[in-house]
């Protein structure tokens, strides 16, 4: 069934960003920490966070990624 409630992704069927029954999809978009995190790299996704991507896999990433740019 189709409400109008804009999710802020499809992995995560908790975080309602906005309905577009009462307010437009740009505004609810512009609003939303994904278009704050837009041109960032490594954002993560917490709802798939141990469960389809290993736990920790982002930190991990990261805290490489620090390591072979600083040799």
């Amino acid at each position: 069934m189709l409400t109008g409630t804009v999710l802020r992704c499809p992995g995560d069927d908790i975080t309602v960003l906005g309905d577009v029954r009462e307010e437009s999809l740009e505004k609810i978009w512009l609003k939303s920490e994904n278009y704050k995190r837009a041109g960032t790299f490594n954002c993560g996704c917490l709802p798939k966070e141990g469960k389809s991507i290993p736990k920790n896999l982002f930190a991990d990433v990261m805290l490489n990624l620090k390591k072979q740019l600083k040799n």
